[in-house]
């Protein structure tokens, strides 16, 4: 058993806070070769010889965090899937798995995958919202392909009408499914990939799995009974790591969504206690889940418009009126990289958070690490599934990148341990300490150079890697200390400049 953390006191009535270790892991989107190398280099989780996930007999007072999106771009989503479930069932209490959008967005397969109205949603269904405002392909477009596949080519919607009331209603789940997993859900490759793990699982060749055992497969996974249903019921929207100063999201922190749960609007007064937040948007999120796992979609009125049930956007309206802590990132419009808002620090100082784990939005080969202003927060986000994305192979945009990222909480302070294997530059280590209230470390790694330039990581030969992100793309640079010291001083002379106008 993992050993449990020594009481101390100082004169009497004094609380002190126990330590704590915790191993955070998030993204790995079906990638189980990277999943396992993150659990290789922890001094906190291991694989048992059964090849079970455990805490370490030496991890003091130990946690475990998942930070959502778990499966769709990789052949390890049932795998991993069952590795997790499993470890929570374990330790409930120390292992915390959080919904990303990936594990939220496959509730609307139980719905709009229905026989009962399939064939209205392949003729007459509509895109997400999140679509609407650019060029996209509808349901029909898909049944016009498949049409085209037969040597037919409907002249009108009455055609393509008569057409798919021809078809089996497995021909129409499948199109839909096709439809919903290339254009919607960024999922181009998942049907192949969830082929090969069902060969491996059922020890067949490929070419003995059919598409109809595919299908019956997804349907049943993403089931309010199959894996990716139970990783709901076992999931949460966010989460304060107990006796520590640590909240982990999948998403992001912004002013309009902090303190803020679905069914509150932006101008709404925020929830002040940053525990009672948290707890009330995951009260609302099990609630959600669990109407959903009761549901019998036979019932439920047609909605044309796909993904239109609140834990397809996590909000209670559609389009949803500012992205939570789910969908948001810490990036901004551009997908750069943006100094933490003000607003947020505050918030969290005032609740005693100095570090935020973060996801769901890539960005490059280390994990970004995002220093408050005042350097009384700490960001991280640990999403790197797109480190190797100038490669341009779909099936592999992680290249050799892993990285494992352990805190671990004293009673009067927390330290940072980001052990990264990059994609050129070899592996390197990262520490990051905070103190009273403070980043204490003398290094600059995370701090915002001008132009939406991060520190990213300082290299063995004491130089330091800089991040310039936009989009998926992130360039690399390598500057001395004393060229990013003229970079903060230049940062910080217009910074007092625009105070003063």
């Amino acid at each position: 058993m993992f050993r449990a953390a020594c009481h101390s006191r100082v004169g009497f009535n004094v609380r002190r806070r126990r330590p704590a270790s915790v191993l955070h892991i998030t993204d790995s989107e079906g990638h189980d070769a990277s999943f396992a190398n993150s659990i290789a280099r922890s001094h906190i989780v291991e694989f048992d010889k059964h090849g079970q996930l455990a805490f370490q007999p030496s991890a003091v007072n130990p946690f475990f965090v998942y930070g959502g999106d778990l499966t769709d771009r990789g052949v390890g989503d049932m795998k991993l899937l069952k590795q997790l479930l499993t470890f929570k069932k374990r330790y409930p209490s120390r292992v915390f798995l959080l919904a990303g959008n990936r594990e939220a967005s496959k509730t609307r397969f139980h719905t709009e995958l229905h026989p009962k109205h399939i064939r209205d949603r392949l003729i007459k269904g509509t895109a997400p919202h999140w679509l609407q405002s650019a060029p996209h392909q509808l349901p029909s477009d898909y049944v016009k392909k498949h049409m085209l596949k037969y040597g037919k080519t409907p002249q009108n919607s009455q055609e393509l009408s008569e057409y798919v009331y021809t078809l089996s209603t497995e021909d129409c789940q499948l199109i839909y499914l096709k439809w919903m997993l290339e254009e919607n859900l960024g999922c181009t490759n998942t049907f192949s990939y969830h082929a090969q793990e069902l060969a491996a699982q059922l020890g067949k060749k490929i070419d003995e799995i059919s598409e109809s055992m595919i299908l019956n497969s997804i349907m049943d996974m993403t089931s309010p009974t199959g894996l990716v249903g139970e990783y709901l019921k076992n999931a949460q929207a966010a989460v304060i790591v107990p006796n520590t100063e640590i909240l982990v999201v999948h998403g992001g922190l912004t002013p309009v969504n902090i303190g803020r749960i679905p069914g509150m609007t932006p101008t709404d007064k925020l929830i002040s206690d940053a525990r009672v937040w948290v707890s009330q948007f995951n009260y609302w999120f099990r609630s959600e889940v669990r109407n959903w796992a009761n549901s019998d979609p036979a019932t439920i009125a047609l909605q044309l418009r796909a993904a239109s049930s609140p834990l397809d956007t996590f909000s209670m309206t559609v389009p949803a009126p500012f992205r939570t802590v789910v969908t948001a990132s810490m990036l901004d419009d551009q997908r750069r990289f943006t100094e933490v808002s003000p607003e947020v620090s505050s918030y969290l100082t005032k609740n005693k958070i100095s570090v935020v784990l973060t996801g769901h939005q890539p960005c490059g080969d280390h994990p970004a690490i995002l220093r408050s202003n005042d350097d009384q927060v700490v960001f991280i986000n640990g999403d790197t599934g797109y480190a190797n994305a100038e490669a341009k192979d779909p099936h592999d945009t992680r290249g050799p990148v892993t990285h494992t990222l352990q805190i671990f909480s004293e009673d009067d302070s927390t330290t940072i341990n980001i052990d990264a294997r990059l994609l050129t530059e070899g592996r390197i280590s990262t520490q990051l300490k905070i103190a009273q209230g403070k980043v204490i470390s003398e290094h600059l790694v995370g701090k915002l150079l001008p132009d939406n330039q991060l520190v990213q990581c300082q290299l063995p030969n004491g130089n330091y890697r800089i991040a310039h992100q936009q989009g998926f793309t992130v360039r690399y640079e390598e500057l001395t200390p004393v060229e990013v010291e003229q970079k903060l001083n230049l940062s910080s002379s217009k910074q007092i400049s625009k105070m003063t106008l």
